[in-house]
Order: structure tokens, then sequence, then C-alpha cells
């Protein structure tokens, strides 16, 4: 009897991929077809470490490397026999601070209410118009329905965050889990609550809570439609097209025009001021 083969199913952070390029960094990104993986960044190691300090999920994740940098080959072999082991590597030089700042986090999350009592690291498997969907939220409650994802970012300001939640698709995010938790809880469905948690380290530790109202949950849903009809149509056919062959025409943005010409006039009145 052969193995069922597995589903090629599409994840938030894969569709983030085609949504922002184009269908072939999705094929890049998915593990079972191109499989190229993105490098890890210190800010992403970072957004790790604290999801992981802060949900209390360290059981065997965290590796301390005895080392104040990862200079040395050591370190480095470390650092790496860690990371292929899928755990977080932290420097023993910045484990001090790490757990500072994170206490600090955990302290105005409480103070809010904000505990992580239920399911951590939740895969869901799911179909959406018959295309299949999979990914893993950083928390859930089934008993209130409440959906949690932690992000680390160095502005949490609510400008930074309107910008984040669309243009780095956490909108997007937010619909699709809102899907899954629907499908694998029904009871609850239309209960369901999706909430970003920013937590910003520098220059002190602050939290920022956040809910996508409607608008920016029609953003979220509209995206998240979008990118499942491509990867639907992208598996019918075992076709991923990369960017078009042919010139790019390229329009300036009206907001980006209309800025220059308020300059401009600003620059004019200025002058008049001076003569």
């Amino acid at each position: 009897m052969t193995a069922e083969k597995e589903l090629v199913r599409l994840s938030p952070s894969v569709a983030k991929a085609m949504l922002a390029r184009n269908p072939k960094h999705g094929w890049l990104r998915h593990r079972l077809l191109g499989n190229v993986q993105k490098t890890a960044t210190s800010a992403m190691i970072d957004g790790k470490i604290y999801e992981a300090l802060v949900t209390g999920d360290t059981d065997g994740r965290l590796v301390i490397v005895d080392a104040a940098n990862y200079q040395t080959n050591k370190a480095k072999e470390a650092r790496d026999k860690a990371e292929k082991e899928d755990k977080l590597p932290i420097l023993a030089a910045k484990l001090d601070g790490y757990n500072h700042n994170a206490m600090l986090f955990i302290e105005q999350l409480e103070r809010r209410g904000i505990h992580f009592d239920g399911i951590l690291q939740k895969r869901f498997e799911w179909n959406h118009n018959g295309v299949p969907c999979s990914g893993v939220t950083d928390h859930i409650n089934p008993k209130t329905g409440q959906i949690d994802e932690i992000k680390v970012t160095s502005d949490a300001s609510e400008s930074a965050i309107v910008m984040m939640m669309a243009n780095h698709y956490y909108a997007m995010q937010g619909e699709s889990y809102r899907e899954a938790f629907a499908e694998e809880y029904p009871d609850m469905a239309g209960r369901q609550k999706v909430r970003f948690i920013f937590l910003e380290p520098d220059p002190i530790p602050q939290v920022q809570i956040v809910e996508p109202a409607g608008s920016m949950r029609q953003l979220g849903q509209m995206q998240w439609d979008r990118a499942c009809a491509m990867w639907g149509e992208c598996l019918k056919n075992n076709d991923w097209p990369g960017y078009p062959e042919q010139v790019l025409s390229v329009e300036a943005p009206a907001w980006r025009l209309s800025s220059e010409e308020q300059l401009k006039w600003e620059t004019e009145m200025s002058n008049l001021e001076g003569s």
C-alpha cells in the first residue's frame, strides 16, 4: 500500500510571497515545491525568541550558545546545529537582556488580562473554495474563540501598524486563521476573534494590542481570496509565472504627485515672502 501523497497547501506566508512578488516566489517558498527558505535575519530570530519567552513555549526549544557573538567557528557550529534541529539559539551574553525584556512584556500583557493558557503553535489544515490551505497560529483558545498572533517590531505606533497590517499582509493572515478556526471549531463560527500583539523591545519594552476592524478585515479577506484563487489556478495548470517578459511602464502614485505639488507650492510661497 503506497503512502498518500501530501497535499500542496497554501499557507499565509507563501500567500504573502506570491501577492507581494509573483506565483514563482510562492513556488520557491513552499517546502514541497522549490523549498528555498528565507535566510533568518537577526530580527526574525529575535521575534521567535521573544514569542517563545512571552508565551512560555520554551520547553526544549531554547539553546544557549556560550559565546558573546558568532564570530568563532565553535559558536557558528552551535548556532547552525540548533537551527537545523528547529530550535532557537541564544547567545549567553544576550540571555539576560532577552529575559528582562520578556518579563516586562509579560507584566504589560497581564495588566491587560492577556494570558496564553490555550493551545500554542496550533496547526490548521482546511480548504478555501476547494484550495487546500494550512497555517500555524501562535496561540488559540477554542473555548473563547481567541486567536493570537505575536509580532516583534521596531515601531509599534498606530501608523506603522496600519502599514504592516496592509503591506505585510497581517490582515490577510488574520482572516485566513479566522476561516481555519471556524472550520476546525464550527460551534465557535462567528465568535472567533483575532488579536495581534505587537512587541517593541527598544528603547524600552512596550506592547500594543490590535484587533483588525471592518475595513482592515475586508482588505485581508480580499487578499486571501485573491491568493487562494491564484494558488488554485497555478496548481491546476502546474504553472507558476514569474515577472512578465514585456517592458513594464510605470506611473507615479497619485499621492506622491500631490505631495510634490504641495512642496512646490510651499517653496514658491517661501520665496515670495523672502523677496
